[in-house]
This record gives C-alpha cells, sequence and structure tokens, in this order.
C-alpha cells in the first residue's frame, strides 16, 4: 500500500453517517457524541506520540473527513486519523 493511498475501507466512510465524540476538531475542546453526516475524505499526515521514544517522531499517513451534522454552519475537517495499516517500517509498532 502507497503512503498516499487511503484504504477502502475509509473511503467507503463518504455518503455515510457516523458517530464521533471528543477532540475531532481539535484537541482543546471535546465534542459530544453525535451523529455526523461524511461528506469527504483527503490525504494528510499525523504525529504518532510514543512516549517511550525521544524526538524526532516521523510523520504517520493520515486521512482527513470533512464532516456535518445538523445545525452546523458549515462543514469542517477533522483532525487526522492516522491509517494503521500503512506501516512505516517493519520494527515500527504503527
Amino acid at each position: 500500500m502507497a503512503k498516499n493511498e487511503i484504504p477502502q475501507i475509509y473511503k467507503d466512510f463518504v455518503g455515510t453517517k457516523k458517530i464521533f465524540s471528543g477532540g475531532i476538531f481539535s484537541g482543546r475542546r471535546a465534542e459530544p457524541e453525535e451523529e455526523y453526516d461524511v461528506l469527504d475524505i483527503r490525504v494528510s499526515e499525523a504525529i504518532i506520540m510514543d512516549m517511550s521514544k525521544s524526538h524526532p517522531r516521523p510523520k504517520h499517513p493520515a486521512f482527513e473527513l470533512k464532516i456535518k451534522k445538523i445545525g452546523m454552519a458549515k462543514a469542517r475537517w477533522t483532525r487526522p486519523f492516522p491509517i494503521r495499516e500503512i506501516k512505516l517500517n517493519p520494527n515500527s509498532k504503527y
């Protein structure tokens, strides 16, 4: 699997309703559990925090979802979700 390829399992989220909660838009504010319409998906990058390792932390392939719920004025992109199926190297647990 290429680093810039999103697996089909995540692409299938587009056009469905999913339940999200927590810091989906920002780490500072937790959203309550609610149902959102998933409108689009895009490739992104995320830094996986591993407290046992020192800097630098490699960027990991990820995806972001454009979601909207009733009451939102505009759809928003989520924070990156890491694509765990993509292995950075054979010795990595991510």
